[in-house]
């Protein structure tokens, strides 16, 4: 966490927990469901991720339904779309 409060929902919208700048964690991959934002100032995040097999994120409806993924070659491309 660089800025802010990165904040870490459960399924039902309670608060699962709340990062202030400065949190380091570590998590390993897994099925766990769950929304993430920020705090009420917002926050400045720093993602390391890896993938096997290029996903990086499953993207979810507000059922927490899968809507698609977020893959390497997306985030390429927004970055790519930024600069432009």
């Amino acid at each position: 966490m660089i800025e802010g409060d990165h904040v870490i929902y459960e399924p039902d919208n309670s608060m699962r927990v709340s990062r202030a700048a400065g949190i380091y964690t570590v998590t390993p991959a897994s099925d766990d469901i769950h929304s993430e934002g920020g705090g009420p100032n917002g926050c400045v995040l720093m993602y390391s991720v890896r993938s096997d097999n290029g996903d990086l994120f499953e993207m979810l409806d507000d059922q927490f339904q899968s809507t698609g993924t977020m893959t390497l070659d997306d985030f390429e491309a927004l970055a790519q779309a930024g600069a432009a």
